[in-house]
């Protein structure tokens, strides 16, 4: 129970954006103000379908946003494509079979290290709720399980569903949140 506690203050301690909190100090009003004032603002209470009426239920509102971003990002692209094609032919081969060689090998436990050091703290993590944090703080034991994923993901050419599966939330920007242009999708991948 007191590792499941301290696992919902420590979420909520990284969505409230506090600055610090003491090893060993209780949460304040303060501090669970701060995150629900963060929560409320995400909260999707109405917005404007395309014929200019307001939503208020849960799965109209989602078939807004559907309908939003689906028209959004469907719509024809207009190539040009004999200046696409001249733009490929005057591409020159940029990659000598050395520099080839030196990508085409297996990938290092060093080089998986070296990537989840680069990592940024406090990021969201996927639909799997593992950090990076997680994968540094226990390397030692998983990271040759790691490299040898990379490695196999590398040979086969693809990356396993769950590491193509994007979780979609909704940030909103400034403006009217009733307008669905006003909220910014972002893709919450999984860290591995």
């Amino acid at each position: 129970m007191d590792n499941q506690l301290r696992s919902e203050v420590e979420g909520a301690f990284i969505r409230s954006l506090i600055k610090y909190l003491e090893d060993g100090e209780k949460p304040s009003a303060f501090f669970f103000r701060q995150e629900s004032r963060r929560a409320s603002k995400k909260i999707i209470k109405s917005v404007r379908n395309d014929s200019g009426d307001i939503v208020t239920n849960d799965n109209d509102i989602s078939y807004v946003f559907h309908n939003f971003y689906s028209n959004l990002f469907s719509r024809e692209l207009h190539v040009n494509h004999n200046l696409q094609n001249d733009f490929i032919k005057c591409l020159k081969q940029t990659v000598d079979p050395i520099d080839k060689d030196d990508l085409d090998r297996p990938i290092t436990l060093e080089e998986v290290n070296a990537a989840l050091v680069s990592t940024s703290n406090n990021k969201s993590p996927g639909i799997d709720g593992i950090p990076y944090e997680f994968y540094r703080k226990f390397f030692n034991v998983i990271g040759n399980d790691l490299t040898n994923v990379y490695n196999k993901i590398f040979s086969v050419g693809t990356l396993s569903v769950s590491q193509r599966t994007a979780v979609i939330s909704l940030i909103p920007k400034k403006g009217d949140l009733e307008n669905p242009k006003n909220w910014r999708p972002i893709s919450l991948l999984n860290t591995d």
